[in-house]
């Protein structure tokens, strides 16, 4: 259990950075700056315009990270440097 933690805690980075890139595109669309004109609070563009549009792609890259992670527990598993041999594991 503690390197699956570990390996998520590896993933914050990268995941912060998709969506941070993510939100500075989303922020610049005309349909922001037309919602800030029309008066509406910066709170609902946040979490009704920007938000959904920026969780597709960390999905994906959440999907796809998944994957990887089991590879490598796998990889640690067949090393010896996995969970041991009484404990069942995804890389086992």
């Amino acid at each position: 259990m503690g390197l699956i933690i570990a390996l998520g805690i590896a993933q914050t980075p990268t995941n912060a950075r998709l969506v941070r890139g993510s939100v500075l595109a989303e922020r610049e669309k005309d349909y922001v700056e037309a919602s800030l004109v029309t008066g509406e609070s910066q709170l609902y563009i946040a979490f009704r315009q920007i938000l959904p549009n920026c969780l597709s792609p960390l999905i994906i890259q959440s999907t796809i990270t998944l994957g990887t992670e089991i590879l490598v527990l796998a990889a640690l598993s067949f090393l010896g440097l996995g969970a041991p041999p009484p404990t069942p594991d995804w890389g086992a």
